[in-house]
């Protein structure tokens, strides 16, 4: 038997589903999960994520990158054509994939902002800053191209990014540190200690880490995510490799850290697929989900 579901809050998508189906919701992150290490998500992943939505499921991508970037990877995905929530900016914002309509933002907070900012100007390291839509960085250097290259998203170069901050009347969502390797992961754990309450600090790649608002970050993401589709929280299954993807993986009915994921991540997920680069992904949903 099939039911229609009607989603509000402007977001009109008729969800069919197999009663009997378990996991009704996949959100898996992009980078090292879906996406192979040369960049590209392979045939045989988007064959599967087809045929989990020919069977009535919902299938959609959660990533530290804002949703104009994750939208841009949608036909890599075989997703462009399809009506999903986007889970951007680590679950800060969530986007009618087909429309661009905002369904969800969670801000930081000019205070909360300022002081990571603040921080990371003490330690000397480099920074950027994101609205819902846009990026600011300092000026062009060798991390803005790299995040550029990465992304397929120019940024705004606006001098002093805690000057800007200072003086801008903007909704600011998640700020973006890079750290030599795996000092990353001692500064996250480190300023969490000492950050105000309300923010959320972890590490997002291997030289990368990132604040945000503790009432966002993906684990959250998922939780609204699966509201807005009437689906309950005990059927989705989260995908993820990094320690951003840890609340969405404890959150969810499921959670799946890839063969390739740090140790850390791997310790609080329910199973273990294979790496990006054996479409881990694509093998869970099989066995799992279809």
């Amino acid at each position: 038997m099939r039911r229609r579901v009607c989603v509000g809050l402007a977001f009109v998508v008729f969800l069919y589903y197999n009663e009997t189906m378990k996991y009704k919701l996949i959100v898996s992150d992009f980078d090292g999960t879906l996406c192979r290490s040369d960049n590209t998500v392979s045939e045989h992943s988007r064959a599967v994520i087809d045929e989990y939505f020919k069977r009535g499921g919902v299938f959609t991508l959660s990533s530290g990158r804002n949703t104009i970037s994750l939208r841009s990877r949608l036909v890599s995905a075989g997703l462009e054509k399809r009506d999903i929530p986007l889970l951007g900016l680590q679950g800060s914002v969530i986007e009618d994939s087909l429309t661009g309509k905002v369904l969800e933002t969670t801000t930081l907070g000019k205070e909360k902002t300022l002081w990571f900012a603040g921080e990371c100007e003490r330690l000397g390291l480099y920074y950027h800053v994101y609205t819902p839509t846009e990026i600011y960085s300092s000026s062009p250097n060798e991390y803005s191209d790299f995040y550029t290259n990465m992304t397929g998203v120019g940024m705004k170069f606006v001098g002093s990014v805690k000057e800007f901050i200072e003086k801008s009347d903007s909704d600011f969502v998640k700020l973006f540190a890079v750290a030599e390797k795996g000092m990353n992961v001692t500064l996250a754990r480190e300023l969490k200690k000492q950050a105000p309450s309300g923010v959320e600090l972890f590490t997002s790649g291997p030289f990368f880490f990132e604040c945000i608002s503790s009432l966002a970050g993906k684990g959250n993401g998922l939780r609204k995510a699966a509201a807005l589709l009437g689906v309950d929280i005990s059927e989705t299954v989260a995908f993820g490799d990094e320690m951003n993807d840890k609340s969405a993986l404890e959150a969810a009915g499921l959670g799946v850290a890839m063969g390739n994921a740090r140790d850390e991540l791997k310790a609080v997920a329910d199973i273990v697929a294979p790496t990006n680069d054996e479409d881990g992904v694509a093998q869970i949903i099989e066995k799992y989900c279809l």
